[in-house]
C-alpha cells in the first residue's frame, strides 16, 4: 500500500483501484469558541473554588475534551470507484453507492439528518429517492471532480 498526501493506492490482483481519503474540514473560529468556553470555565471555576470536587471535574472534563479532540480529527470520506464511504467522530459509519447520488448542491445547508460537516455549509448530497448528507471535505472542488469522473450523471448546483 503506498500512501501520499490525499491519496490511498491499494494493489489488488485485477490491477490497481485508487482509493482516495478527504478529510473533514474544521473551522478554526468555531472549534476554538465552542470549546474555549468551555475550557475557560473549567479553570475559572477550578480556580475559584479549589477544593478536590472541582479539581475531579476539570481533569474529567479536559480528558473529555481532549478524547472528543482526537475523534474529530478522525472524520473522514473515503471514494473508491463505486462507493463513498464515511466515518463520522470514529462510531457513525456508512457508504452510499455513487451511482445513486442524483446531485451535489454547493453551499447547501441541512437542517436535520447526517452532517459530516462542523461548520453551517458544505456539500449536499443527495442519493437515493429521498436521502441528504452534508459533507464538508478539505478540497471540496477536487472531491466534486472526483466524484463526476466517478458518476457522469451527478447534477451539480451552485
Amino acid at each position: 500500500m503506498v500512501i501520499d498526501n490525499l491519496k490511498v493506492i491499494s494493489f489488488q490482483k485485477k490491477g490497481v483501484m485508487e482509493n482516495l481519503v478527504f478529510r473533514i474540514r474544521i473551522r478554526p473560529y468555531r472549534f476554538i469558541l465552542l470549546y474555549g468556553f468551555i475550557v475557560l470555565g473549567i479553570f475559572v471555576g477550578a480556580g475559584l473554588a479549589m477544593t478536590k470536587e472541582s479539581f475531579i471535574l476539570s481533569v474529567i472534563l479536559g480528558l473529555t475534551f481532549i478524547i472528543f479532540f482526537l475523534l474529530v480529527k478522525r472524520t473522514e470520506v473515503q471514494m473508491d470507484q463505486s462507493f463513498l464511504r464515511y466515518r463520522h467522530l470514529g462510531f457513525i459509519r456508512g457508504e452510499i453507492p455513487i451511482q445513486s447520488i442524483r446531485s451535489v448542491r454547493i453551499g447547501g445547508y441541512l437542517w436535520a439528518g447526517l452532517r459530516l460537516a462542523f461548520g453551517n455549509k458544505g456539500l449536499l448530497i443527495q442519493y437515493g429517492r429521498y436521502d441528504e448528507i452534508l459533507i464538508d471535505p478539505e478540497p471540496a472542488s477536487e472531491f466534486i471532480e472526483e466524484l463526476v469522473k466517478r458518476n457522469p450523471s451527478i447534477q451539480i448546483i451552485r
